[in-house]
């Protein structure tokens, strides 16, 4: 396995001081989310594509953020039930309708692709109250079967991450239960299958085998506290919280992934003070993710 940090960690920093703190702690790669203190959308990549390329240089940047999620309804439908509209501080996004989120994926993959990044992202919006399960990812597959096809012909993945309106390895198994294809594969994100109830080997059986991904966060309990995404819930030095991050890891092991861990403290979303400077969570989590993979 390999080492690397998205820059949701540094998101203020300018590409070539992200290049440096890679090379300064050791990392095999980054994970480009933020830079300059903006959201990377396609729209901003593609406008920083030549500086991408100069500036990462020697740098491997494995994956990038689609900056959009999938509903469960073509655009007709949705216009005519909001409730389908995800409502979330992370991924408030300017692109209306299923058709123009999937647009803006395609627009990231090809992106990606030039760039020679293997992996994409995208989140899924919470089922709505008045669809069925199976109604509602048979929805989703549908619009997903063209942009994995499309991923395909560019060359790159297409992954959806244990987040948003799918944390649970249960919601996204959902998915790629409908769309056998390895161009899509999971994030597995560490924290947000756990407070929600679900146990790490579990969610090693439901997507472990289509984990192309892997983010790593540590946070802890607020005793009393609502539990619903991140609140009542504290960041933490890693270790030092209760995410099974060392489980997933050895579980991942066995299965032999040989993809990376990438930090994802989630310090852009959240007011200064709340987490530690980016160099230290840096220089934590490569000393933890190293430790995790030795000890797999």
């Amino acid at each position: 396995m390999k080492i690397a940090f998205s820059t949701i960690v540094c998101h203020e920093y300018t590409l070539p001081r992200i290049a440096e703190s890679a090379r300064r702690h050791g990392y095999d790669g980054v994970e480009l989310y933020g830079i300059e203190g903006e959201k990377l959308t396609p729209d901003l990549l593609e406008s920083r594509l030549d500086d991408v390329r100069r500036d990462m240089a020697g740098i491997a940047v494995p994956a990038i953020h689609s900056w959009t999620y999938l509903d469960y309804r073509n655009d007709d439908e949705q216009s005519a039930n909001s409730k389908t509209k995800l409502k979330s501080q992370w991924m408030s996004t300017p692109v209306e309708g299923q058709g123009a989120r999937a647009k803006m994926i395609g627009k990231a993959m090809e992106l990606a692709a030039k760039l020679e990044i293997p992996l994409v992202k995208f989140f899924g919006a919470f089922p709505p109250d008045d669809l069925s399960l199976d109604d509602a990812f048979d929805a989703m597959a549908e619009t997903v079967t063209p942009l994995v096809k499309r991923a395909n012909e560019l060359g790159v993945t297409l992954m959806v991450e244990t987040h948003d309106g799918l944390p649970r390895g249960l919601d996204v198994h959902y998915l790629l239960s409908r769309v056998d294809d390895p161009a899509l594969g999971a994030v597995w994100d560490t924290f947000h299958p756990h407070r929600c109830g679900e146990d790490v080997n579990v969610t090693d059986e439901l997507i472990g085998a289509r984990t192309v991904h892997v983010h790593i966060k540590d946070n802890e309990r607020v005793p009393g506290k609502y539990l619903d995404r991140f609140k009542g819930w504290n960041p933490v030095a890693p270790s030092e919280g209760e995410v099974p991050n060392k489980e997933a890891v050895a579980l991942l092991h066995a299965r032999g992934y040989d993809g990376y861990l990438s930090v994802d403290a989630e310090r852009m979303w959240e007011p200064p003070g709340t987490y530690d400077a980016p160099e230290v969570i840096m220089a934590q989590y490569a000393k933890a993710m190293r430790e995790y993979i030795d000890a797999a």
